[in-house]
């Protein structure tokens, strides 16, 4: 043995207060070669100035809802080491799963306004987070895996956005999914603008009481009671074109919406696109135009239980962890903080 050598090492808060551990390392000497090297301990990695139970404390935290600036706070260390640790634990994945659902988020790092959220839509776990939502960008991405992978995906889900639509050609035996609240809101986008439109030319306590009952507007006629229909069938006596607006999203949500099987969804639409078509409500043509568009995903959703609804709920739990931050200016500190609560 040479000489002891006296090393401060970070370690978990004791009852909230900042622990030091002092170790009184020993430094030996090689008896043929003369070379000195310091003992190893058990407990502290090689050029670590913290504990491996700090290391494995800290690395729960970053899996939890709370802010980097918390976890800080409660392990009473600074940033740095914080974020070398966040920076050294791997995330992603190596193999696709049966089920891919994708939707993006406002995330507003690195520049970018939206980034894309990869899910397992049968197992539902986030799989990965992409830096934008281009086409070239998810393309690029997705080409990282091999053709046998890739052909192992069985269905796409995703919703009506128009860099996507293709994107399934990369999985050749993947069936082409819209998510149902995507194109549902398509027909009450335009039936609430037909509402606006005419509520403008309506004098002013006419204007007011249509705006205030908008929610029964809204819902499906069935599922009022006697008193909510007697105020709206007294609302679509005033306007024409109101009435005629509701009652295409009435025939929408009455026949389409509760059609059993592929066939039966496949002969509803073109019946509700005719009627919608040979209307002159200007705000149903990009609803009309939008599901011929995407007719195959949409009918697809008839016989596929799987939806974005999950992608969603992660995308809520994304918000919430990017709210309690104060936001990310670094998007892989902020992927792998989400691939990590997941």
């Amino acid at each position: 043995m040479h000489d002891y050598y006296k090393q401060k090492i970070k370690d978990i808060p004791i009852l909230g207060m900042k622990t030091i551990l002092v170790l009184n390392k020993r430094r030996y000497k090689c008896v043929n070669c003369g070379k000195r090297h310091y003992e190893k301990v058990p407990f502290l990695g090689k050029y670590q100035r913290m504990t491996m139970r700090l290391i494995l404390y800290i690395s729960a935290k970053l899996k939890e809802q709370r802010s980097l600036k918390n976890i800080c706070h409660e392990s009473k260390i600074s940033h740095t080491p914080v974020y070398s640790i966040l920076k050294e634990l791997a995330v992603g994945i190596n193999e696709l799963p049966e089920v891919i659902c994708i939707d993006e988020f406002k995330g507003n790092s690195n520049g970018h306004k939206y980034h894309l959220s990869i899910v397992d839509g049968k197992n539902n776990k986030i799989l990965d987070i992409l830096e934008t939502r281009t086409k070239d960008n998810i393309e690029k991405y997705f080409r990282k895996f091999s053709k046998k992978q890739r052909e192992s995906v069985r269905y796409f889900v995703t919703d009506m956005y128009k860099p996507y639509k293709n994107l399934v050609k990369l999985f050749p035996n993947a069936t082409l999914i819209i998510d149902k609240y995507h194109y549902i809101r398509q027909i009450m986008w335009a039936f609430e603008n037909v509402r606006k439109r005419r509520q403008k030319k309506m004098n002013k306590d006419l204007r007011i009481y249509f705006k205030r009952s908008k929610s029964l507007l809204r819902k499906p006629y069935n599922s009022l009671n006697s008193e909510e229909k007697i105020q709206v069938d007294t609302m679509l006596w005033y306007d024409d074109e109101i009435r005629q607006a509701y009652n295409i999203k009435e025939n929408y949500y009455s026949i389409f919406l509760k059609s059993k099987t592929y066939d039966e969804a496949k002969s509803n639409l073109s019946n509700w696109l005719l009627r919608a078509e040979n209307t002159n409500l200007k705000e149903y043509k990009e609803a009309v135009k939008s599901h011929i568009n995407w007719r195959i995903g949409i009918l697809n959703s008839f016989t596929v239980r799987y939806t974005n609804g999950v992608t969603e709920g992660f995308n809520n739990k994304i918000k919430v962890l990017k709210r309690l931050s104060y936001g990310f200016r670094n998007f892989e500190n902020f992927r792998k903080r989400i691939l990590l609560l997941a």
